[in-house]
């Protein structure tokens, strides 16, 4: 009976020791850029990686099209004029 729980005690040093020195795995959104793009499996069309789960579920509907950025010049030009006034 001694044998035994002194290999018990053993045991449960070693459990307790992995587990204290196994790291926490990430959780999925955490190895995953919050900005990265990705396309979607079933129709092909490119969006927010986050976003592909909903999107899917929601049956795939088509995303609107983001308004084109106005050119670098144009934005420049705005910012100064706000700023003037």
């Amino acid at each position: 009976s001694v044998l035994l729980s002194d290999m018990n005690y053993h045991l449960e040093l070693r459990c307790r020791g992995a587990a204290a020195e196994a790291p926490a795995a990430p959780a999925a959104e955490e190895l995953v850029a919050a900005d990265a793009i990705g396309a979607c499996p079933l129709c092909d069309q490119k969006m927010p990686l986050t976003e592909i789960a909903d999107h899917i579920d929601a049956g795939c509907p088509p995303r609107a099209a983001a308004a084109p950025s106005p050119p670098r010049e144009s934005r420049v030009l705005e910012d100064l004029r706000q700023g003037a006034s």
